[in-house]
């Protein structure tokens, strides 16, 4: 009986010492460099975003990012663009190296990117002479993500590089569109807010 309790103590005094961290809420500036066919068409992503983190274990957090980034096209391609924004929107685990919320960690996250594109009208004169066309148009996608990375905290402050990508529509190259994956390598730095008491 005497073992019992010992044991019940000892479980929850490691539950308690696994919840001792608080969720934090964080805000941060982004930053991307394009690589792979995103890199065809753009040469740097920048936007902010906000994020969540709810501690599970002694060296792990689960959580919950969502942005709005600008990506920045090429000259060649900027001509054509009215506008171009992409929304990312992923859940994922972080691991701690020392202590939770604190110092080294990795991090892989899973989710969505809506990208859209929106193209100017323009005019397009063929080999003949023939002139066609072209009214505004807009295009949105939404496609499957993921994202491997690695960061250090410190008490307000989290950075954090990344490396994310974007799959292909499953039907891309039979609609005459890219096949291969977009991504990008991103940085964030971001305040810390702790929801605790």
């Amino acid at each position: 009986m005497r073992t019992r309790h010992i044991f019940l103590t000892a479980s929850m005094l490691t539950a308690m010492g696994a919840w001792a961290q608080t969720p934090q809420l964080s805000l941060g500036l982004d930053a991307g460099l394009p690589i792979g066919d995103l890199g065809k068409e753009y040469n740097f992503l920048v936007g902010g975003s906000a994020g969540f983190e709810l501690p599970v274990g002694d060296k792990i957090g689960i959580t919950i990012q969502a942005g709005y980034l600008l990506p920045q096209a090429e000259a060649d391609f900027k001509e054509l663009l009215a506008s171009v924004s992409m929304i990312p929107a992923q859940v994922g685990l972080k691991y701690y190296f020392q202590e939770s919320q604190s110092g080294f960690y990795g991090h892989a996250q899973v989710g969505i990117h809506a990208f859209t594109e929106k193209f100017k009208a323009y005019d397009l004169t063929d080999g003949n002479g023939v002139t066609v066309h072209y009214a505004e148009r807009g295009e949105t996608q939404t496609l499957m993500s993921w994202a491997i990375g690695a960061g250090y905290q410190l008490e307000k402050l989290d950075f954090g590089v990344r490396l994310n990508m974007i799959l292909p529509k499953a039907n891309a190259e039979a609609e005459g569109e890219e096949s291969g994956a977009k991504s990008y390598v991103g940085l964030r730095v971001a305040y810390l807010f702790g929801l605790g008491g």
